[in-house]
């Protein structure tokens, strides 16, 4: 592919993203370089309750091992510990939330509000 095929193709890929002025910038300084993208990525998002899903082995600090084993503990029996959502995370406050995510564009989550997190 030739130089002016590149810039056409990334155009028209940019066009589609929405991208800015000043992203395509970039992307075309990049293409004149003769530079190849080179990307990395690491997911540190957790896609699910569990905030605590990367556990490590630490052999240095026994009290990370002790940490790591109660709130596992805790997370899967809370006891008289466990707190619904909503005692935490009111309905007005959902109600806020859901107008900003509207004004987002996105859909709405109510029925998961109602039916699973209340």
């Amino acid at each position: 592919i030739d130089h002016s095929e590149l810039q056409t193709l990334a155009a028209a890929e940019a066009k589609s993203h929405n991208l800015s002025p000043a992203n395509m910038k970039g992307i075309f300084a990049m293409i004149a370089s003769g530079r190849k993208l080179q990307v990395a990525t690491w997911n540190i998002a957790a896609i699910n309750n569990n905030p605590f899903e990367y556990w490590i082995t630490y052999d240095e600090n026994p009290g990370y091992e002790r940490l790591m084993a109660n709130v596992e503990s805790f997370l899967e029996s809370p006891g008289d510990r466990d707190v619904p959502v909503n005692a935490v995370f009111a309905d007005d406050m959902f109600d806020r939330l859901e107008r900003r995510m509207e004004q987002a564009g996105w859909g709405s989550v109510r029925s998961y509000w109602e039916n699973d997190f209340k």
